[in-house]
């Protein structure tokens, strides 16, 4: 039981990064809507892609599925061998 309460606090820490992505996003939508013509939002792109800002948003989605990817992989494993202790019981 102790390898899936580490794997659970593991979990809780993906939140962080998600939390700062819907937060950008957020604030990206909040200068949308305050654009006041074309100009505004060709600048906004302009900052999405020139200062990395998308680069940032698609590598830490990517992390954070690998991550999702791997700990339900243990998870999986753990119920694994949970099953089979269970069955020789």
């Amino acid at each position: 039981m102790k390898k899936l309460n580490e794997i659970a606090y593991e979990v809780v820490d993906l939140q962080a990064p998600m939390k700062v992505i819907v937060n950008y996003l957020d604030c990206i939508k909040f200068q949308t809507t305050k654009a006041k013509n074309s100009e505004d939002v060709a600048l906004i792109f302009h900052s999405l892609v020139n200062n990395r800002g998308l680069d940032n948003v698609i590598g830490t989605l990517e992390m954070l599925s690998d991550r999702a990817e791997e700990l339900s992989e243990r998870i999986l494993d753990y119920s694994d061998v949970e099953g089979t202790a269970d069955e020789r019981a």
